[in-house]
């Protein structure tokens, strides 16, 4: 079931994918995906999804590297401010709305 879901080639298709799931059985790990992933930052899901598919063909090292460099970015706002705003609103004032 997870390969099943999980192979999709975009997070949008893989999102598409659980809800098709959703439909056929009653499993929690399935609606808590759904959940997770409507409630996650879209480029956060699609740089997420990159990299976990990259990582397959490189080395530890290499892994490491390209994780602090989006780290890196993340933290400087290069890409945005979306993990500030994120961290604000899901532990700080703990309203759940980013903005």
């Amino acid at each position: 079931m997870v390969n099943q879901c999980f192979c999709g080639e975009s997070c949008e298709e893989i999102l598409s994918l659980l809800e098709h799931l959703a439909l056929q059985v009653q499993e929690k790990w399935v609606h808590e995906a759904i959940t997770s992933m409507k409630s996650a930052n879209p480029l956060g899901l699609k740089i997420f999804l990159k990299t976990i598919r990259e990582g397959r063909s490189k080395t530890l090292k290499q892994c490491l590297e390209t994780e602090y460099i989006g780290i890196s970015h993340l933290l400087g706002r290069t890409i945005g401010n979306n993990f500030y705003e994120g961290t604000r609103a899901m532990l700080v004032d703990k309203d759940k709305k980013p903005q």
